[in-house]
């Protein structure tokens, strides 16, 4: 093999290393400036009153706590709940109450706070609610009010 390929290999093999290397700096040197940020200003947002905010791609995440069967009863009361991330107030696990040596409760993630057929945006899921509940009858004749657009 000739000793020009071997020395043209090894010059782009430590040029690559030396890129990496920079690369790798710059982005440790960014991450310590953005900390040094956040501590320099408490963890308050310098955002400016009225700049835009990024949505989230879930606004109404929410979390909840699966327990064991033998998990104390502080938890048990908490087990249906579903916590608002957005809102905070979860509660750390092990609770400070709990009695259970080796407590096995565990968060569980949702992307809605809703649970799984608990959707009241249904076509008149609210208001056949609002009425069920108000006691009142379905006052609805049954015939579209706009039967002359159904007609072809």
């Amino acid at each position: 093999m000739d000793i020009s390929i071997v020395i043209l290999s090894v010059l782009i093999s430590a040029g690559t290393a030396a890129a990496g290397y920079i690369i790798w700096l710059q982005a440790r040197q960014a991450a310590d400036n953005a900390a040094a940020k956040v501590a320099a200003t408490g963890g308050v947002s310098r955002r400016r009153p009225g700049a835009a905010v990024a949505p989230q791609p879930f606004p109404d995440r929410a979390t909840s706590i699966r327990c064991e069967a033998r998990a104390c009863e502080a938890v048990k009361t908490l087990a249906r709940r579903r916590f608002l991330v957005s809102e905070g107030g979860i509660p750390r696990l092990p609770l400070a109450d709990c009695d259970t040596p080796g407590c096995g409760c565990v968060y569980v993630k949702h992307n809605d706070r809703r649970r799984h057929g608990d959707d009241r945006r249904e076509i008149g899921g609210m208001s056949q609610l609002r009425r069920e509940h108000a006691g009142e009858p379905d006052r609805r004749s049954g015939r579209e009010r706009r039967g002359a657009d159904l007609v072809l």
